[in-house]
């Protein structure tokens, strides 16, 4: 095998790569001794037929294919560690020269690629040894109170909560599914339009004002009403703006909750209410201290940044954003909708997530880097699984100090 860099630029490298024809004939080897055993043909045992017999039964193209994949995951490693290169992405492949051919093997034969490369950047860190943080006081308070735990109990309650049908006008605290649209300036605008949309009347889930006009309603009814868009409104050019609706009340239920009794403690793995309650407010107090331990995490990497400085290639950041709208999409899809769907509703394709996900993505990377760095420089165990988390407890501690 013979390699060369062609081309280096900033954290970019192109090489290219020679495969001799002596190399190719072993790699052949391989691949017939893994797949002669596959095939049965007429008068042989399985792996003793003919060469020839054997390669022409298997296919010329399915060998050419195995042979090309074994050469290059035998060699790509071997490049680059003989060019001391550390790949940031996958490296992108592409074939020059590819003459094989299976049915004689001793001939001459020749492997030509060129692997273009994003590389990890070089790190430059000021002394992070000199950050210093100061806790939050307020969410250094880890005490618990108990309209606090009343709160989860009442959350508790509604996801067992029954749903009753009603005949009366509708009032706070009911469940509604509703169908509605939405005009402005006579025209019915989609982020304004809604059908079969449940609510809990009183949680003002809905736009300010929305959820009152509601309250009084019965089960079939349909009402029009005016309101004033907030400020705020997701979209931009509609908020502040004067709005038209039209609202049919589909159902109506009553939410019947369960008792706080020892049935409804056991559901949750608790003998009694009592038990339950301290159940939460520990849980309540664990996350609490999570929170100050993140903001304090937040703190001092927000800090260690602005020492840090890395050229990020393009790739490892349109990689990372992939991965995170990967990881978007699976979520959506256990929750049971569709993505296509998701994106129409949001009126954004893939590629307009994914590029507002680069931001995201960029200062992810360049946190691991900065805490890869970090670890490095205290001569931490780069193969331990929790080296990037130990990175990160020792910035903390000496930024608390």
């Amino acid at each position: 095998m013979k390699s060369s860099i062609i081309k280096q630029a900033k954290n970019q490298a192109k090489i290219k790569v020679q495969i001799s024809s002596e190399k190719l004939k072993q790699h052949f080897q391989i691949v017939f001794d893994k797949l002669a055993t596959t095939v049965e043909i007429k008068g042989f045992r399985p792996g003793k037929a003919p060469q020839r017999m054997i390669v022409e039964q298997i296919g010329i193209n399915r060998f050419s294919e195995e042979v090309l994949n074994l050469a290059v995951q035998d060699t790509v490693p071997a490049v680059l560690k003989e060019h001391s290169l550390r790949p940031a992405t996958q490296p992108r492949l592409t074939i020059s020269k590819w003459n094989f051919n299976p049915l004689n093997i001793d001939g001459l034969h020749e492997l030509e690629y060129e692997l273009d490369l994003d590389l990890i950047p070089e790190v430059k860190l000021g002394d992070y040894t000199k950050i210093r943080v100061t806790p939050n006081k307020k969410l250094n308070d880890f005490s618990v109170s108990d309209q606090e735990v009343g709160i989860v109990i009442e959350k508790l309650q509604a996801q067992s909560a029954k749903l009753l049908p009603l005949e009366r006008d509708a009032k706070e605290g009911d469940w509604a599914e509703i169908s509605f649209n939405g005009k402005v300036d006579k025209v019915v605008k989609e982020a304004l339009t809604s059908q079969a949309h449940p609510v809990i009347l009183g949680q003002r889930s809905l736009i300010p004002g929305f959820e009152e006009n509601i309250i009084g309603m019965k089960k079939g009814d349909t009402k029009s009403f005016s309101l004033k868009l907030p400020n705020d409104f997701r979209e931009k050019n509609l908020a502040g703006k004067n709005a038209e609706f039209e609202v049919e009340l589909r159902d109506l239920k009553e939410i019947e909750k369960p008792a706080l009794d020892k049935p409804f403690a056991a559901k949750f793995g608790h003998s009694s209410i009592k038990n339950l309650r301290h159940a939460i407010k520990k849980n309540v107090a664990e996350e609490k201290k999570q929170r100050a331990r993140q903001a304090l995490e937040n703190e001092a990497l927000d800090k260690a940044l602005k020492l840090f400085k890395a050229d990020i290639p393009d790739g490892l950041v349109s990689q990372e954003a992939h991965r995170r709208l990967h990881d978007m999409q699976a979520n959506i899809t256990r929750q049971g909708l569709q993505f296509d769907k998701y994106l129409a509703s949001i009126k954004k394709t893939q590629e307009d997530l994914e590029n507002e996900l680069k931001p995201q993505a960029k200062q992810s990377i360049q946190v691991g880097l900065l805490l890869g760095e970090v670890a490095k420089r205290e001569k931490f165990d780069l193969d331990d699984k929790e080296v990037t988390k130990k990175a990160l407890d020792y910035l903390v501690e000496i930024a608390t100090k």
